[in-house]
């Protein structure tokens, strides 16, 4: 193939095991490496598929301008193909297209290996596998203005928190304001306030120039930008029944602190508050000897 760029998104469970086989120091090293030593994407990525245990989406242009991409057999994360009169791109996410003045066509489907040309996107091969999309995209990871796997986010937020709106009402909740976990619940506070007729007020407030306590390696470090991330406006919260609204509870290094939101409200005087979060719990894929 010559030389080639190549743009990684995945993570291999057995990555250490693969990297004392054929070198390397990341998972896209190996990635690479697999490619490279086949001197063919579409046999590198076949190759890779039977060792790996894991997820991947792979994209790679070589020194002669041709492009290819690959999305594993498991189709964890999405990879999505558009065009206009700029050119062609496939990204991991549908909204980058809007940036670049192209509409998206279609998903790269999962086990796909694709080539992409000045007349559009061909498929080389269709690996064999079981789907296991994660749910956490259309809950969480992904911004409201995308599309994944056919379906809108916004839609998929919007009928969920319509769900848990008519859920409460059912069982009688009474509430003054319905109030989101910024920003994480922002979509599912504005749906739940247009479904129980709850006036929507964000009376937390998140400091724009924290970074995620999600992606944080260490206990330490998440607590940390927990403790700067979210603040609380005390008039907003003071004497009221609070509906609040969360996307998920995955660590709960933002929700049970002592310093987070729901102990912020507290501080400010609310008289209740009522906690809903969106998706359920989570169940990991895990990968073993046999």
């Amino acid at each position: 193939m010559g030389d080639f760029d190549l743009a990684f998104d995945g993570y291999f469970v057995n990555g250490d095991e693969l990297r004392g086989k054929y070198g390397g120091r990341t998972d896209a090293d190996v990635a690479a490496r697999f490619i490279a030593d086949a001197n063919n994407f579409e046999k590198g990525v076949e190759n890779l598929v039977n060792e790996l245990k894991g997820n991947f989406c792979i994209l790679a242009v070589t020194e002669r301008g041709e492009g290819y991409a690959a999305r594993c057999p498991l189709g964890v994360r999405p990879l999505v193909y558009g065009e206009g009169e700029t050119g062609r791109a496939i990204v991991t996410e549908s909204r980058a297209l809007s940036h670049i003045d192209m509409e998206r066509v279609r998903d790269i489907a999962p086990g796909e290996i694709v080539a992409v040309d000045g007349s559009g996107v061909h498929t080389l091969k269709q690996l064999e596998g079981k789907k296991h999309i994660c749910s956490f995209l259309w809950a969480y990871y992904q911004m409201v203005d995308c599309v994944t796997e056919g379906i809108e986010v916004d839609l998929v937020r919007e009928r969920i928190a319509r769900i848990l709106a008519r859920m409460d009402r059912e069982e009688g909740l009474k509430a003054d304001i319905v109030a989101p976990v910024p920003e994480s619940g922002d979509a599912y506070a504005e749906y739940y306030a247009i479904e129980s007729g709850l006036p929507y007020l964000k009376a937390l407030l998140k400091y724009q120039y924290a970074g995620r306590s999600y992606e944080r390696p260490t206990k330490t470090s998440r607590d940390i930008i927990a403790d700067v991330k979210i603040t609380v406006v005390p008039h907003r919260a003071r004497d009221k029944t609070i509906v609040v609204t969360e996307d998920s509870i995955r660590r709960g290094t933002q929700l049970i602190k002592s310093s987070g939101p729901i102990a912020l409200l507290r501080s400010a005087g609310a008289r209740g508050i009522h906690l809903r979060v969106a998706s359920p719990m989570n169940i990991c894929l895990l990968y073993t000897s046999d």
